[in-house]
């Protein structure tokens, strides 16, 4: 079984918090969740910023506890420098479910479903989760998680057998803006989806937003 690996990078600034999130999925577990129902416990990782990798094993404790159930299996493994900025780097675990599955015990999901042949992905937030978080962070660091502000991306791997046609609206695609449009990928080829600020905002107004749709193969046409 292939992972899906999710990373997501929260920005704790002073000018306010807002969150990164790049989510690699692959085709071949996308259909098998929306065929079969069940849900996969799949790796990721989070980067946090923090004042300083000097102060590494305080920062640790802290967001630790901040994640203390909000991510599954948070499992802090070091501290690096970027640049100017430093990170904590955590492993957490991530699930992909059914999008009739209402049990989503993770902070970020990714909801599959099939319709006519069409397989429809959708990214979750729980919101309970994140108004959690928003309160701890507001204790610890004195302000909010800004979701309006962030950035969602999707890279979508295509390790089926043959080429593949996803449709995408109102989204950036391999950085450039796109409205409503259909795209080929080929075997073991990579779609980069960004969400548009609109579909961020109704993450987190309503606790998820349309990612992308796979094509059933009679259903797309070329470009």
């Amino acid at each position: 079984m292939r992972r899906v690996v999710l990373a997501s990078l929260v920005l704790l600034a002073l000018s306010g918090c807002r969150i990164e999130m790049v989510a690699d999925l692959y085709s071949s577990d996308l259909r098998a969740v929306a065929l079969s129902g069940e849900i996969l416990d799949t790796s990721g990782t989070m980067a946090l910023q923090i004042t300083s990798t000097s102060d590494c094993d305080e920062q640790t404790d802290s967001i630790a506890r901040i994640m203390d159930g909000i991510v599954d299996s948070f499992s802090p493994r070091g501290c690096e420098q970027r640049g100017l900025e430093s990170f904590l780097i955590a492993d957490i675990d991530v699930k992909v479910l059914h999008a009739e599955e209402s049990s989503l015990s993770s902070l970020f999901g990714i909801a599959v479903e099939e319709y006519r042949g069409d397989l429809y992905m959708q990214v979750l937030l729980n919101q309970e989760k994140f108004r959690t978080l928003n309160r701890r962070a507001a204790d610890r660091y004195y302000q909010e998680i800004e979701l309006d502000e962030s950035t969602m991306k999707l890279n979508l791997n295509n390790d089926g057998s043959r080429p593949i046609r996803v449709f995408v609206d109102e989204a950036f695609v391999q950085g450039a803006p796109v409205l409503s449009r259909s795209f080929q990928v080929d075997r073991r080829g990579k779609l980069v989806i960004s969400l548009s600020n609109v579909s961020v905002a109704h993450l987190g107004d309503n606790g998820w937003a349309y990612g992308f749709r796979i094509l059933k193969p009679e259903s797309g046409n070329s470009d």
